[in-house]
């Protein structure tokens, strides 16, 4: 297909392991940089998280809720949105 955009050049993503895709969000972790970023839809970063991260390697929105599980940490983050 056609490329549309390139999301998290700018961010200098390193490892994008997760990714979660709603109406209003784009939120991809960056494992080898331990954060999370969120992204509005065109692709704007909204939010850069890294407290409470230790390898995020899956992200996920339940309600108002932003779920990360962390692999080296063998726990998830819990994060409001």
């Amino acid at each position: 297909g056609k490329v549309l955009k390139v999301i998290g050049e700018a961010e200098k993503m390193n490892a994008a392991t997760g990714l979660f895709v709603a109406d209003n969000h784009l939120v991809v972790t960056d494992f080898e940089n331990n954060r999370v970023l969120t992204y509005t839809p065109e692709g704007e970063l909204k939010h850069l998280i890294k407290e409470h991260l230790d390898k995020p390697v899956d992200v996920y929105i339940y309600k108002d809720k932003l779920y990360v599980a962390n692999y080296k940490g063998k726990s998830i983050a819990i994060f409001k949105l």
